[in-house]
């Protein structure tokens, strides 16, 4: 398989290049990143330390922007947005706009900070997390931390083919598989993604197999026993069957409405 899914450390950099904070600095010093799939976690940082929130585009609600829910002022402070477009990135990079904050913890605490994506008064999806600022964040095993801290953060991003590919070209040899897997809609959390198209000539697209979510609560980076995610994920296997160009399409309905969807062209060689 040509294509090669990226990982947190890939979309941190990203993140980096675009703000201009990582350049000369060691990797170490990079600021915590957030990203959807943390969605439920504890992150911890210092006082006066900042930390990012990054978030893709819903791509069946393109012009909606992400908002902040719910934030303690006296805990923390948003410093600014954050917009990365489709046209701002290297090939072969996300083609969805990443959007997301800056925050900084300005005083000893603990506070609940969410986002959401509201369209037509209606909330169509939502991030949340749990910020503790504390004295030293490398301290203990719980909560997701700066790099600095040596936590195992990169573990708990989906490693496969992801939402975060919609759009994207995947090039198989025959009888190559790949594997796809979706996160829910935290505000559908029982709403199951499902194919809506593919052209079973090229490609044999499996049926969804819902994966194992994490306790609620366990926040220990250690515990790589556990997935990662505490929302449901379904994984799809896509066989390459013949060569050929195949556009497949998944979505997540809820009583008959879209509520996301994800689409990916395959491409399979001899």
């Amino acid at each position: 398989m040509a294509y090669r899914p990226r990982s947190a450390l890939v979309v941190t950099t990203m993140l980096c290049s675009l703000l201009g904070a990582c350049l000369g600095q060691d990797a170490r010093d990079v600021e915590l990143t957030l990203t959807e799939w943390d969605h439920g976690w504890l992150a911890v940082v210092e006082p006066d330390k900042q930390f990012s929130v990054t978030f893709r585009e819903n791509p069946q609600y393109p012009d909606a922007a992400w908002v902040i829910a719910g934030i303690d002022p006296p805990t923390l402070e948003v410093l600014g947005f954050i917009h990365q477009g489709p046209g701002e990135v290297p090939e072969g990079d996300p083609t969805l706009p990443i959007a997301g904050f800056e925050i900084i913890g300005t005083q000893l605490g603990e506070a609940t900070v969410s986002f959401e994506i509201v369209v037509g008064g209606r909330t169509v999806d939502r991030v949340e997390y749990e910020i503790g600022v504390v004295e030293d964040a490398c301290e203990g095993d719980d909560g997701l931390a700066a790099p600095r801290c040596d936590r195992p953060h990169e573990e708990f991003w989906p490693h496969e083919i992801s939402e975060l590919d919609h759009g994207r070209t995947i090039d198989l040899t025959a009888g190559e598989v790949a594997t796809v897997q979706l996160t829910a809609n935290a505000v559908h959390p029982d709403a199951a993604w499902a194919l809506a198209g593919a052209d079973s000539a090229v490609v044999d697209v499996s049926q969804p197999r819902e994966l194992a979510t994490r306790t609620p609560g366990n926040w220990d980076t250690t515990d790589t026993a556990e997935p990662g995610s505490f929302l449901p994920r379904w994984e799809f296997l896509v066989t390459a069957a013949a060569p050929g160009t195949s556009l497949v399409r998944f979505e997540m309905r809820r009583e008959g409405i879209l509520i996301e969807f994800c689409e990916l062209t395959f491409e399979v060689a001899e």
